[in-house]
């Protein structure tokens, strides 16, 4: 038998379980009802809320009282409240739930980091993406009715040891490393249903292995889609009629694109060349001198999304990387936007989404607990990429990553390996739309004279080479420093990079569309200017 009123009454956490907490644990609740039922729902909110289940409305109930409980925020019903009086409870993304029914039915809903559930005899109702979450359920016997889907159908079940009633237990067994814990105790249970559901479009924590499919799709469009028909073969598109305008005569439109392009564009002594005008570029593509129609002052606002590798290979403490992400927030300009995203237990974790707040992006970088976990750094910097920069073709977009650069790729694959190789992440960042600094620190830096020195400076050499390239791909540029202690001309060197970056836009010669590359050159008409962007891009 089972029976659980009290948070202290939990069984200890595995140390699987404990692999995969959260270490940027934004919060914890505590939700009881004596009175009927309790549904969990992951929402993207900032703080835990509570409503009568069938309420529509996010009003206070006086029948709903939150307090301080004995681990933490507490809500609970009022002893007034009539029987089957059921509550619907909304938590942030990474927050932490026990929730108890004893004489109702639990459910939980969403991309939860921890849920902990406890009913005596009632109704268990589990939705979560279970290709990264791990579940435990422990019931005094046997559930009348066990509802799986396919990824479960096969997971451990059957008597438990410890207790001798029922038990089942999912670990996902083909990731390395998975997110959330959901645990169920019940006295008996009649009705267990567990539901899957897809990873969320939009949410603060990615598992790093996503990256694969992502960089999968995004270089076959790149490259072309092997399914889709070869250019030559294509049959030519139906002339449109004319439209025709009030006097009746005809009007042709021609459907054009442009092409956008982030240039730097900086002194023989590396400083900003301010006030340029369409006519001060030349951009050449395929060789082929193009009409430059529009030009960003040095000025416009930015999207700066700054990733900090706080994996387990930094070797650095908590301040110093706190720090770090505090001194990035400071570069920004006023009319700049921030988002401040972490690599750490091998996923990618959102702290603060775009935002010109700067007293939220602080506390932000100060959530931060630890550092901990493999280092997919390739993955972390496609994901931080994807997560809003991709969706913002039409406006200037930087990513700032701060690293050592030791993807466990490096490393002989130990740990949690980047599974997009190097060749990809290069190839992507040439297609896209936003120039990538990544603040390399040298990991050997400090260390004694050894065999393990050796090889580790030459490993760090190596990731160095590797950042140099990717930010190159981008139109970006690598900066360094010695430890993550030593930042200080860093953030003013990245404050000048900035300043030194236009927008240009122009309408291709070509406009035949057809995937394949397109070499660019950009030149400035201004004695001493040298001019920095990407390579070129694939006409799609």
């Amino acid at each position: 038998m089972l029976l659980v009123l009290s948070a202290a009454a939990w069984p200890a956490v595995t140390s699987a379980e404990q692999d995969s907490a959260p270490s940027f644990r934004e919060g914890f609740v505590e939700v009881v009802n004596v009175r009927g039922n309790v549904v969990v729902q992951v929402a993207a909110i900032e703080e835990a809320r509570a409503r009568p289940e069938l309420s529509s409305s996010n009003d206070p109930s006086p029948l709903i009282i939150f307090d301080q409980g004995s681990t933490g925020p507490r809500i609970r019903v009022a002893p007034e409240a009539p029987v089957g009086f059921n509550i619907l409870v909304e938590i942030p993304y990474g927050y932490a739930v026990d929730a108890r029914a004893p004489l109702g039915n639990v459910a939980v809903r969403g991309y939860v980091a921890r849920a902990r559930l406890f009913t005596q005899r009632g109704r268990v109702e589990l939705t979560a993406p279970w290709a990264m979450t791990q579940l435990l359920i422990r019931s005094g016997a046997r559930p009348a009715e066990l509802v799986l889907p396919d990824r479960l159908r096969t997971a451990p079940k059957g008597r438990d040891r410890n207790s001798g009633g029922w038990r089942l237990r999912h670990i996902p067994i083909d990731k390395k490393t998975t997110y959330g814990v959901v645990e169920v105790q019940a006295l008996a249970t009649g009705e267990v249903v567990v539901r899957d559901m897809p990873m969320p479009a939009v949410s603060p924590v990615q598992m790093h292995w996503r990256a694969e499919e992502s960089a999968a799709k995004l270089l076959a469009r790149l490259q072309g889609d092997p399914d889709r028909e070869a250019p030559e073969r294509r049959k030519p598109k139906a002339a449109a009629a004319p439209e025709v305008d009030a006097s009746g005569a005809a009007v042709f439109r021609t459907d054009v694109r442009m092409v956008q392009l982030h240039v730097s564009i900086f002194s023989s002594d590396g400083d900003p060349v301010p006030r340029l005008e369409p006519e001060d570029f030349e951009v050449y593509e395929e060789g082929l001198l193009q009409e430059v129609a529009v030009v960003s002052a040095e000025e416009a606002p930015f999207n700066l999304a700054v990733l900090l590798d706080c994996s387990g290979s930094t070797e650095r403490d908590r301040d110093a990387m706190v720090a770090a992400g505090l001194g990035f927030i400071e570069v920004a300009r006023e009319q700049d936007r921030v988002a401040v995203y972490a690599l750490t237990d091998a996923q990618l974790r959102v702290l603060s989404p775009l935002t010109s707040d700067r007293e939220k992006l602080r506390g932000a970088v100060e959530s931060i607990r630890r550092l901990a976990g493999g280092t997919p750094l390739y993955d972390a910097m496609l994901l931080g990429y994807e997560q809003e920069l991709a969706k913002l073709p039409s406006e200037r977009n930087a990513l700032i990553v701060v690293t050592d650069g030791l993807d466990n790729q490096l490393q002989g694959a130990i740990g949690a390996p980047s599974l997009v190789k190097f060749e990809q992440i290069e190839q992507a960042a040439g297609a896209m739309n936003a120039l990538l600094y990544p603040i390399w620190n040298d990991p050997s830096a400090g260390r004694e004279e050894s065999r393990v020195y050796k090889r580790m400076r030459q490993l760090s050499q190596g990731a160095r080479v590797r950042l140099y390239q990717i930010a190159a791909a981008s139109g970006g540029r690598l900066f360094t420093a010695p430890s993550l202690e030593e930042m200080g001309s860093v953030y003013e060197d990245v404050a000048r990079e900035l300043r030194t970056v236009y927008t240009l836009g122009y309408y291709p010669k070509n406009q035949s569309f057809d995937g394949a590359w397109r070499a660019v050159e950009v030149k400035v008409d201004k004695r001493g200017a040298k001019a920095r962007t990407r390579r070129g891009y694939y006409g799609l």
